[in-house]
């Protein structure tokens, strides 16, 4: 008996191991969902609050009801995030969050569980990998390559979760909290020096040797600043579009090295932004990496959309890699009747991402795992017979947050209660007429 993995069409031709047996099936794939640590902490059915009490047996409960529902809710594939500013798991390569002098006293919130979690002899990883393939849903960790929630950090105001890394070794930052950067976070590493790049591979290196994952998510999205020039309002140089596809290309080396080892393969995702030309500025040869086979995976947007859907599958479609739009939590504000975040905004956007050639759905950062909405993205069929609501602009996130004049790279209009847009007799609304065609 050998159990399935659920790999995207196509990737058989780049795989072969010696017994055929061992091949494992491929079939497209549906819905990809990102789970960030603190889900795996807080949206958890757990029996009761996580305790200092809480048993071992009532936390794999929470964790077998949790895997039960995803299953029965249509997912494919479950991202799990490791690294939510720390390492989630007792970690040789980075700082995990009880690394610190007390743990007891400065640990608090979601940190503090997955702590607690840690303490009761659960490692939730190990355990949802398992629980996973006993479902059918194929498991894989993501990597936030840049995560920078710990921008409040000052020496006078400590934040709890700081690395010691930056502590240490604050050059390897882009900047400091006393001089900040004009675009993305003073407190993101740069990656232009090779000891970022090195500790980068050792924890991804890491995750795949320790966990039984069918994949590895490089979200780098989670955050957008990764080279001081970049972030001091420039754009990234060509020795660094080349030190990050170096990096990229170790990272798939390393993959492909541990999937022969076990005869299973591990694929590559990346998650970035939906412009070739706002990669590059960045310092993401993304074309580069997809003409060259180092990504198995395309997941584009996040904070912002750029282009329309078609951009990014005619982009991934054209090396022969699937492409799932990244439908993200929307963040629009001043909205009163029809809103983003409902079940009809959702049903809306994928449905035009579908329309687009899309190859899935990728969803993160929605937290409930009972939502009607699991088992209906996935399934276009389903989609078309749902009531639905489209909006010219889901996420309207700040291209020239990250990158100096980034918005230069933007081909979809946006409206927002924030942006709104003149109607004037005679002159069209630019984007309405486009939404038809797929409502």
């Amino acid at each position: 008996v050998y159990a399935t993995m659920v790999l995207p069409i196509g990737f058989a031709k780049r795989w072969a191991v010696a017994d055929e047996p061992e091949r494992r099936r491929v079939t497209s794939v549906d819905l990809l969902f990102n789970e960030a640590a603190d889900g795996l902490s807080v949206c958890v059915p757990f029996a009761e609050e996580i305790g200092e009490t809480s048993s071992k047996r009532m936390i794999l409960d929470g964790y077998h009801k949790l895997i039960e529902r995803y299953s029965g809710a249509g997912i494919t594939h479950l991202l799990l995030n490791t690294n939510y500013q720390r390492a989630c798991y007792p970690s040789k390569a980075w700082d995990s969050y009880w690394d610190m002098d007390d743990p007891e006293t400065h640990l608090c919130g979601w940190p503090r569980k997955m702590w607690l979690i840690h303490k009761a002899g659960v490692d939730p990883y190990a355990v949802c990998i398992q629980l996973c393939r006993n479902r059918g849903i194929s498991p894989w960790a993501s990597m936030r390559m840049n995560d920078t929630h710990d921008v409040a950090h000052t020496p006078e105001k400590p934040y709890f979760l700081y690395p010691k890394l930056k502590v240490d070794h604050p050059e390897w930052l882009v900047r400091s909290h006393l001089k900040p950067t004009p675009y993305g976070r003073w407190s993101s590493v740069d990656y232009g020096r090779p000891e970022i790049r090195d500790l980068a591979l050792k924890f991804i290196d890491e995750v795949c040797r320790n966990y039984d994952v069918d994949g590895i998510e490089l979200d780098f999205f989670r955050h957008l600043c990764y080279f001081k020039s970049v972030a001091t309002g420039g754009k990234a140089s060509q020795q660094e579009l080349d030190e990050m596809t170096e990096l990229v290309g170790r990272v798939r080396r390393m993959t492909d090295e541990v999937g022969c080892a076990r005869a299973r393969p591990i694929l590559v995702a990346v998650r970035v932004p939906d412009s070739v030309g706002y990669c590059r500025d960045m310092g993401f040869d993304i074309e580069r990496w997809l003409q060259e086979g180092l990504v198995d995976l395309l997941v584009t947007t996040g904070y912002f959309r750029l282009n329309p859907w078609r951009v990014s599958t005619e982009l991934g479609h054209r090396y022969g890699v699937p492409v799932y739009p990244c439908l993200s939590d929307s963040r629009v504000r001043g909205e009163s009747r029809f809103r983003r975040s409902s079940i009809e905004g959702y049903r809306g956007r994928a449905m035009n991402a579908w329309a687009a050639g899309a190859d899935g759905i990728h969803l993160f950062n929605y937290f409930n795992p009972n939502a009607a909405l699991w088992r209906e993205l996935g399934d276009p069929d389903t989609l078309r017979t749902l009531s639905k609501l489209y909006f010219v602009t889901a996420r309207d996130g700040n291209p020239n947050r990250f990158l100096a004049e980034g918005d230069r790279y933007r081909t979809v209009p946006v409206l927002t209660p924030a942006r709104p847009a003149l109607l004037a007799a005679g002159r069209p609304l630019v984007g309405v007429t486009t939404l038809a065609a797929v409502a």
